[in-house]
């Protein structure tokens, strides 16, 4: 199994330029720019990019795969209504999936 590969970054000046260069599958993490605070995740479909943003500074940023035709991503703003670390699915043979959040 491949992992994706994903870099730190100290400023965010180095956050700016690594997030620019992201290929599939990568991403750039910096949470120590904004210690605390609320957080909020923007998704860019046209981009393929979620952006963290933590106080309203961003920390991180990853490519991601939405859905293809017949299977598209609903766009809004989505609250996360349940957060589960040791998940097991009641629809798929009680697979594991950790760190599960709900959204609808």
């Amino acid at each position: 199994m491949l992992w994706p590969r994903g870099a730190r970054a100290s400023s965010p000046v180095e956050l700016a330029r690594q997030a620019d260069q992201l290929k599939p599958g990568q991403w750039v993490w910096a949470p120590q720019i904004a210690p605390k605070g609320p957080i909020t995740v923007y998704v860019d479909l046209s981009r393929q990019l979620a952006t963290v943003y933590r106080n309203g500074v961003r920390i991180g940023v990853s490519t991601v795969s939405s859905g293809k035709p017949g299977h598209e991503t609903p766009t809004g703003v989505f609250t996360i209504l349940q957060k589960d670390a040791k998940h097991h699915s009641n629809k798929y043979n009680n697979a594991t999936m950790p760190y599960q959040q709900r959204l609808t």
